[in-house]
């Protein structure tokens, strides 16, 4: 029983994953095709959609978003440049997507995304510094 629930467990993890993350579409994009190295840090996909509907792709260049009806992933313009090295999805409240995203340079920022957006362009409703560490630290 608990072999099967663990197979059944992978199996889902990478159907979601599957579904969700477009990252050599992210990397052949046009917004990071100027740059010379870009390298993906992580992926995080939502857990709360049955299908992983959301998921965060951090690089050495900055973040992207990929929501699973959208054909391909969008830069968080907020974070472009910066290397992002974590993220977690919190709860937003009001039914769009919450993330805090952590640099390599010691700052934790608050994004937040509207995925129902109409216009592509303006799915990013904020990015802003949550934590910073003291400079010294």
């Amino acid at each position: 029983q608990g072999e099967a629930d663990a197979t059944r467990a992978e199996a889902v993890d990478a159907e979601r994953f599957a579904s969700s993350a477009s990252i050599s579409r992210v990397l052949a994009s046009s917004d990071w095709a100027s740059s010379s190295v870009v390298a993906t840090t992580f992926v995080v996909i939502d857990h709360w959609t049955p299908r992983g509907e959301h998921a965060l792709i951090g690089t050495n260049q900055g973040l992207a978003y990929h929501y699973v009806d959208w054909p391909k992933a969008r830069l968080v313009v907020g974070l472009r440049g910066v290397r992002c090295e974590d993220a977690t999805f919190v709860d937003d409240g009001d039914g769009g997507v919450r993330a805090l995203v952590s640099t390599n340079d010691g700052r934790v920022f608050d994004v937040r995304i509207d995925h129902r957006a109409g216009d592509g362009r303006r799915f990013e409703k904020s990015c802003d510094v949550a934590l910073a560490r003291s400079s010294g630290e």
